[in-house]
């Protein structure tokens, strides 16, 4: 689920709650507005799931390349 915005709604929330899922994965901007987001997040859901903060080089999990993105993200998707 992304996020839309600086934060998880509420709505959100109860959504993942609703879901079932037992894990989340942030990948937040390595900004300002990402690190509030991401700390956000592990405030309001660390006692409901499973918290794993991928960290990445640059800015924007968007600007990594298809090779990046695979040795970054399936390592911890797939421990999961």
């Amino acid at each position: 689920m992304g996020l839309l915005g600086a934060r998880l709604s509420p709505q959100q929330q109860i959504i993942l709650e609703e879901s079932g899922a037992i894990n989340i994965v942030i990948a937040t901007d390595n900004d300002e507005a990402g690190n509030k987001a991401a700390n956000h997040i592990i405030t309001t859901c660390s006692g409901l799931f499973n918290i794993k903060r991928i960290e990445y080089p640059g800015k924007d999990p968007g600007s990594l390349s298809i090779e990046q993105t695979k040795q970054i993200f399936l390592p911890i998707l797939e421990r999961i």
